[in-house]
């Protein structure tokens, strides 16, 4: 155990910090997995309100280094991409069987 103060600090402030970091990473994993079940619901609509949260989410995680930001930029993308792709197979799907 640290005997300086300035140690004693520092090991009670990673430990806040450490809590803060593991929710907030938490927090958009558990936001992806739920719009990836909006995806394979169909319900694409419901999806493409709840993207600026998962967005929102990646950003933060970024901004505290939880991710790096390149790494929030292609999960990001990748979503976006999952969308668009899904509900276009959606729309072609749907003018066939009319």
């Amino acid at each position: 155990m640290a005997n300086i103060k300035a140690s004693l600090k520092s090991i009670r402030r990673t430990k806040t910090e450490t809590v803060y970091n593991s929710r907030l990473k938490n927090r958009y994993r558990r936001a992806i997995k739920k719009y990836n079940t909006l995806l394979e619901q169909n319900d694409f609509e419901a999806a493409q309100q709840y993207l600026p949260k998962v967005y929102k989410l990646l950003d933060k995680a970024a901004k505290r280094n939880i991710m790096n930001k390149n790494s929030a930029s292609r999960k990001k993308s990748r979503l976006t991409v999952k969308l668009n792709r899904l509900s276009a197979l959606d729309v072609e799907a749907t003018a066939t069987n009319s």
